[in-house]
């Protein structure tokens, strides 16, 4: 009992509220943090919306393959589909999007249809394995592993030749 008394007046002095009111404002804080977390994904999404134009201009086609490498930091699986979603709506291509958060990556590769058998996804799978990530999915491979750095689009390129 002397241990939750202690943890409400710890909470009523970081609060700056009277004891009963402890409950209270703890809900505020929980309520604005949800609405700064929505706030911030829609300003990622917005942020990262920008630059598709930008990444549809720095496409090349690799052995006949039109070739997107997006190398993005602190985004999750939804945001790699979304952004994969808004560049395949726009060009057809080979996509391959990655986000490095802190010592991990995410990644996401797809192709449009007319590109699916271009592609040997067991093949790059493998590949990818060997390079420390690791995924799956059928006609597109989804994963993570280590931290990676621009030098994998240029080993990807090599694997496309």
């Amino acid at each position: 009992m002397q241990k939750d008394f202690d943890a409400v007046k710890t909470l009523s002095v970081e609060f700056k509220v009277k004891p009963n009111e402890v409950v209270a404002a703890v809900n505020r804080q929980k309520d604005q943090l949800k609405k700064l977390q929505m706030q911030l994904k829609k300003l990622k999404k917005d942020a990262w919306k920008s630059h598709i134009s930008d990444w549809i201009a720095s496409i090349e086609k690799v052995n006949g393959i039109p070739f997107g490498f997006v190398l993005v930091d602190d985004f999750g699986g939804d945001e790699l589909r979304d952004m994969l979603g808004a560049l395949l709506a726009q060009k057809g291509a080979f996509y391959f999007i990655i986000s490095n958060c802190d010592t991990r990556s995410s990644f996401i590769a797809a192709a449009s249809p007319e590109l699916q058998n271009k592609i040997d996804w067991k093949a790059f799978g493998a590949w990818l394995k060997e390079h420390g990530l690791r995924g799956g999915g059928k006609n597109m491979i989804q994963g993570g592993g280590q931290r990676i750095d621009a030098g994998l689009k240029q080993e990807i390129m090599d694997w496309l030749n």
